[in-house]
């Protein structure tokens, strides 16, 4: 649709995992939808590329599972942790793992996005947008103009609430860094802002073409961990034969290093992988801080789902299934919401902590044990000796 329509009942902003498949599921359910991304698909996205046993789960029980199949994602099937163990060699462990897969995000993201189009919704790509009064968004960009929506969803990854909500009475747009997360009315939604965890860090990813890695250490199938004192790095081979990187780092550690590439290749040496040429020089791309908190997801009429709604460390590569599972979870709440249900946002604000909120635990676990260099190789150590130790995390990620 060339002109988007000046009405509708759910406007989603962003076309992440969570807002692609939240859009198809509440047109599904005769619904009006319009889809909204300040991108242009195909993109890229800084992401571990993984989906866990969990994510495909969800895209299956959504009627998604022939997607991973027709868009050559690639079966997953081991994890190689590499520790950087100060004073002495590397640690490294191997586990076998179940049920999980590697697409690149700009396949993945592309195919959601069409199959929510399939469903009936509208897509507005390359706009921006910001939520006024009443919800009443203010589009920018390729498809400029204003459009009243009988509820948003927030799912536009980290930047939160605070990138789209408008604090101004007269539904100005504000610019897009802006997390203070108040409606302009002052009604509560104050509440819907993003709270950076002291100490987060922050992430950064990039994709190495066929070539320019180590193809017999870095094999298909394998999700590679390198873990040291400033941060870990992910490596996974996508379906075009891409090495997909992705990292959490110490902020200070990577400013000491001289940005994303020379920190990602200082952790590869240190946990004992093979740095590729260029991989210091390759084209990053950073995200703000990781670890964040919502306190409320749901307020006058406005949704948060997905990575909007709260993140942790990605440690353990679940950041796709919550996205997709909190989707799935949001669209009832939602479509209650719009046939005039007072209690649906509260319903959402109790399903979120007790769907997503708990696999969150384990996840936050996790990562505050890679931090720690001595407890990262005293479980690559461990893990060496008697695999069965990691038999409750596979459990966990495998759905």
């Amino acid at each position: 649709m060339s002109v988007p329509p000046d009405r509708c009942d759910a406007a989603i902003v962003g076309a992440g995992p969570a807002g692609s498949v939240l859009a198809r599921e509440l047109a599904l359910r005769g619904r009006s939808v319009v889809l909204i991304e300040r991108a242009t698909f195909p993109r890229r996205k800084v992401c571990g590329a993984c989906l866990s046993g969990h994510a495909v789960r969800e895209l299956t029980a959504a009627g998604l599972g022939g997607l991973l199949e027709q868009r050559g994602a690639i079966p997953q099937t081991g994890f190689r942790l590499g520790v950087e163990a100060r004073g002495r060699a590397p640690r490294a462990a191997f586990v076998e793992t179940v049920g999980g897969f590697a697409l690149s995000r700009s396949r993945l993201d592309a195919a959601l996005a069409d199959a929510a189009v399939a469903a009936g919704a509208v897509a507005l790509f390359g706009t921006g947008a910001s939520v006024g009064a009443d919800r009443t968004l203010t589009l920018k960009g390729e498809h400029a103009g204003t459009l009243r929506a009988g509820a948003v969803v927030v799912a536009c990854g980290l930047s939160g609430a605070g990138a789209v909500l408008s604090r101004d009475r007269e539904r100005a747009s504000v610019p897009g860094r802006d997390r203070s997360g108040a409606l302009p009315d002052d009604r509560g939604s104050e509440s819907l802002k993003s709270d950076v965890r002291p100490g987060s860090r922050v992430g950064a990813g990039c994709e190495l073409e066929p070539g320019a890695f180590d193809a017999d250490f870095f094999a298909p199938g394998t999700i590679h961990m390198a873990v040291a004192a400033g941060g870990y790095v992910g490596a996974t081979v996508t379906e075009g034969g891409e090495l997909n990187l992705a990292g959490a780092y110490d902020l200070g550690f990577l400013k000491e290093s001289g940005g994303p590439g020379p920190a990602s290749a200082a952790i590869f040496e240190a946990a004992g992988f093979p740095v590729a040429e260029g991989m210091a020089a390759a084209d990053w791309t950073g995200t703000p801080p990781l670890t964040r908190t919502a306190g409320a997801v749901a307020a006058d009429g406005v949704f948060l789902v997905g990575d909007a709604a709260g993140y942790v460390e990605p440690f353990t590569g679940e950041g796709m299934g919550w996205a997709l599972a909190s989707a799935r979870a949001a669209a009832d709440p939602i479509d209650a919401f719009l046939q005039g249900d007072p209690a649906a946002e509260a319903r959402w604000r109790r399903a979120y902590r007790r769907w997503i909120g708990r696999r969150k635990g384990w996840c936050r676990a996790v990562a505050v044990a890679a931090r720690t260099p001595l407890a990262a190789t005293v479980a690559a150590a461990a893990l060496n000796r008697a695999p069965m130790l990691a038999r409750p995390l596979v459990r966990h990620l495998a759905g």
